[in-house]
């Protein structure tokens, strides 16, 4: 088995000249064998010859300032494009190659490795190629998306494949940078996609490819063919199976060779995952200021923030809560921030009040990201207020600095107050069956005493809520008339008396 399946991979060949596009890196040429889809080709957008030439790139340019560099998948070089649309300068660079030695009506697969290059002012994040027979589309590949800045090197590349059944011996292949969406406005949605490692290879044994989301499960298959033993590519000594047809459940794309008593043939699962969406912190900013919201997205082929824009990044300078929907054939996900305009000047921090000499008050003027000094001193937010006075705190953030005012006055209304009943019934109903006060204020210390009329003291409570319950050393006290006496004093130590006669009924 091991050596039919070396014998099947050694067997496969390529039938692109320079498959790796290997050549000096260059704007605006190609390397040797491959040749510029023309401004007047039918199926090139661009508006002239210039608009029309992609770039020899590599890790050295040909100019790293504006993003025409990379890491190549292979080799030193690949071929980066543009599709642009740049003040009415339509831009769409393309490569192209004549192959020749085609079986007419059998099945190819062409095989090539796509990046999103990016570049300054064309920061398109996702992208895709185009791939034409003379001047027929034959497919587009799958979407690739980047999230690395224009001037990074380290590129990602991603491996597609697009099946035809060529018509005659000779074919004219086109290969063009297609964008996914359909706005092509300068600065943001214009791209710069790299193409690397072309090859092309017959399918004798028809086979068929599958996309799935991530967790389904795929179903591959082949026909035409007598036997057939199913590998995963990186391990090919392993068989999956001996049927035509393989259900997998990869979590990743992955590739399998399909070897048949005819060939061999790489067959792929496609995994899609639902995109992910982070937009970070909420934001404060000054009045007047914009801010620009960059979200951490992945595997998103559409976006749409609340304001109903469908850019990448949201420029915006409202204040409340922005969103965010990324999603793509496999989901969407959702995810929003608050902004803040951080006016200091609008705050309500607090206002005027009255204070009793007993009493203390906190003044609190505690704001986001804000530093404090109060007049008499305190550094903390909040302070707490024993006497009546002007008091003022200065509360500083980024945006500046704002002054609060507090004006404390005493109140006049903090007299000391006992007021008692002249009757009371403690007959057990649960209403009026205790001798307390019926309102009292202010009251620090506190003696209740009652009195018979000879002056014996039947009973004492030296707290306002306990009162007498109409019991003499444990007996009912008889109905009459009794008479008591309150000695009390307030917060600032000022003593009072009170004293009357009570009727006790029942």
């Amino acid at each position: 088995m091991y050596i039919f399946l070396m014998f099947a991979l050694n067997s496969m060949g390529q039938n692109f000249s320079n498959a790796g596009l290997e050549g000096t890196a260059c704007m605006s040429s190609t390397p040797p064998s491959w040749f510029v889809v023309s401004f007047s080709d039918p199926v090139c957008q661009a508006f002239n010859a210039v608009l029309a030439t992609p770039d020899i790139t590599g890790l050295q340019g040909p100019a790293p300032s504006i993003g025409v560099s990379g890491n190549p998948y292979s080799g030193n070089s690949f071929i980066s494009g543009l599709i642009a649309n740049d003040a009415g300068n339509f831009y769409q660079e393309g490569i192209r190659q004549t192959v020749t030695g085609l079986t007419p009506g059998k099945p190819y697969t062409i095989s090539f490795y796509q990046s999103v290059v990016k570049q300054d002012n064309q920061l398109d994040s996702s992208g895709r190629w185009s791939v034409f027979i003379d001047n027929q589309l034959i497919g587009h590949s799958h979407s690739s998306n980047s999230t690395l800045t224009f001037d990074d090197v380290a590129l990602i590349w991603e491996e597609r494949s697009i099946s035809f059944v060529p018509t005659s011996s000779t074919h004219s292949f086109k290969f063009l940078p297609t964008d996914d969406d359909p706005d092509q406005t300068v600065p943001f949605e214009s791209l710069r996609m790299g193409i690397d490692q072309i090859t092309l290879a017959p399918d004798s044994t028809q086979i068929h490819h599958d996309t799935i989301c991530h967790g389904d499960v795929a179903t591959i298959w082949a026909e035409g063919a007598g036997d057939y033993h199913w590998t995963p590519m990186n391990d090919p000594t392993s068989v999956l199976s001996y049927d035509s047809t393989l259900h997998t459940s990869p979590d990743s794309t992955t590739h399998y060779w399909c070897i048949t008593n005819l060939d061999s043939n790489i067959v792929t699962v496609t995994v899609i995952h639902p995109p992910s969406l982070e937009l970070g912190q909420d934001h404060f900013v000054c009045p007047g200021e914009t801010v620009v919201i960059h979200p951490d997205v992945h595997g998103a082929h559409s976006h749409l923030w609340s304001d109903g824009s469908q850019g990448f990044d949201l420029e915006t300078n409202e204040n409340g809560q922005v969103w965010m929907i990324a999603e793509n054939t496999c989901g969407s996900i959702k995810d929003s921030l608050w902004i803040y305009w951080d006016s200091l000047a609008t705050q309500d921090f607090g206002f005027d009040t009255m204070l009793c000499s007993f009493e203390t008050i906190e003044l609190n003027v505690f704001y986001p990201n804000a530093s404090y000094e109060w007049n008499h001193g305190s550094l903390a937010p909040s302070t707490l207020i024993e006497h009546a006075g002007d008091y003022w705190v200065d509360v500083h953030n980024e945006c500046g600095t704002f002054t609060h005012e507090f004006h404390i006055t005493s109140d006049p209304n903090c007299e000391l107050l006992i007021d008692l009943p002249n009757v009371f019934t403690p007959d057990g109903d649960g209403v009026n069956d205790y001798f307390v006060p019926i309102n009292q204020e202010h009251v620090q210390s506190y003696h209740l005493m009652i009195l018979n009329r000879w002056g014996e003291v039947l009973f004492e409570s030296y707290e306002v809520g306990i009162g007498w319950d109409g019991l003499v050393r444990g007996e009912r006290a008889s109905e009459s008339v009794y008479f008591y006496k309150v000695d009390y004093a307030d917060y600032d130590g000022n003593n009072n008396s009170l004293q009357g006669s009570l009727t006790l009924m029942r």
